[in-house]
């Protein structure tokens, strides 16, 4: 296997996994919920566990593989296997007096979504008391629900629409790839990637006066171009406000898809494209047979995150419905996990936001498995 396929399937395996933590965290804060409540219980709670929380950032969610590797490849290089050896021994000593936090990470996660899928087949009182064993009945009862369906419709929407930060991301990384100056390009990459700086709720809030339809910029920039009043509700109109929050979503994540697709185009040896015009080729030829097929990885990585991302959001649609998970206006904007938070705390009905959340697992399970398997066979 090539090396860079194989590095492709473990960056999938990995996104995938930190998708599967955050669903389990919902699992997790629905019962947490439910047995502590909101008192000094649950703040004593949630405090205790900050310290656990900052290890798993630390060792489990990237920081510590991408400060070891170079470590230790360096090492490897510089003063040879057996000092490598010593240096990973002394690391690996420091990590074992961290594995009571594991342990405890391991049993404080994984009891609770045991829990939670139990859940899901029996009803379920308001402090977390299983009343009775009610089955599939509460799947059925989501999949006949017309509510349910149209959660399932507008994440899906919402989900592809925020895909179009691929294309651009790719277009601006050609741009930032033409620039020879390093210090012009890392300015130019900074100004694209702040969007993931900024908090969530702030960019909400941000767009929601970018968006208004009185004073709102686009529509005043509108007006302007077309010498008309303008006045579009791209976040009151049911019709219109899929687009005004998936605006909001390509704009914050176009940053990173363009620093994935720089990096690609960046890792592309500059032979095969003198080769090219050495033997004729013109500006879109190269682009066509050299640089698509070779950033295809990157493509079908930030595909796969993105619709990842699209499935996951929760926060800036919940701002953007007045602090509400019905979605408003009219509902157009109520994703599946939205739905699940309603009867997780706005009408409690663990049974039923437990089914919802093992539902959304087995949607983003499936699609992530359909385009690795789709993968493979390209």
């Amino acid at each position: 296997m090539a090396p860079g396929k194989g590095m492709f399937k473990s960056t999938m395996g990995y996104s995938f996994v930190i998708f599967l933590s955050r669903v389990l965290g919902l699992f997790r804060e629905i019962l947490s919920a439910q047995i502590l409540g909101g008192g000094l219980v649950m703040s004593a709670w949630s405090s205790a566990f900050l310290l656990p929380n900052l290890f798993r950032r630390i060792l489990g969610e990237g920081a510590l593989g991408t400060a070891l590797i170079p470590l230790i490849s360096h090492t490897l290089e510089l003063e040879g296997p057996a000092s490598a050896r010593r240096k990973f021994s002394t690391i690996l000593i420091w990590l074992t007096f961290l594995l009571p936090t594991f342990i405890c990470l391991l049993i404080l996660t994984y009891i609770p979504t045991i829990k939670a899928v139990n859940y899901s087949f029996h009803d379920v009182n308001v402090i977390g008391e299983i009343q009775s064993n009610v089955g599939f009945q509460n799947y059925k009862v989501l999949l006949e629900s017309s509510g349910f369906r149209k959660s399932i419709l507008n994440t899906l929407i919402l989900a592809l629409m925020s895909l179009l930060a691929i294309p651009l991301g790719f277009v601006i990384a050609c741009g930032a790839n033409g620039v020879r100056n390093k210090k012009a390009q890392t300015v130019f990459r900074l100004g694209f990637y702040m969007p993931n700086i900024i908090t969530g709720v702030s960019i909400v809030l941000i767009f929601q006066y970018i968006l208004q339809v009185d004073n709102g910029l686009i529509n005043l920039a509108l007006s302007n171009i077309l010498g008309k009043k303008i006045e579009i509700g791209w976040l009151s109109d049911p019709s219109l406000t899929k687009v005004g929050a998936s605006i909001i979503q390509i704009w914050t994540t176009l940053g990173y898809n363009m620093l994935i697709c720089l990096a690609g185009l960046q890792s592309i040896p500059t032979e095969l494209y003198e080769a090219a015009m050495m033997d004729g080729a013109g500006s879109f030829r190269r682009w066509r047979y050299i640089t698509i097929p070779l950033m295809r990885n990157n493509f079908i990585f930030l595909f796969i995150t993105g619709i990842i991302s699209g499935f996951s959001r929760f926060t800036d649609l919940y701002i953007l419905s007045g602090n509400s998970s019905s979605g408003k206006p009219a509902g157009s904007l109520q994703t599946i996990l939205m739905y699940i938070y309603q009867y997780s705390f706005e009408n409690p009905s663990y049974g039923l936001s437990c089914a919802g959340a093992v539902i959304l697992f087995i949607i983003v399970f499936t699609v992530t498995a359909i385009n690795l398997k789709v993968t493979k066979t390209i």
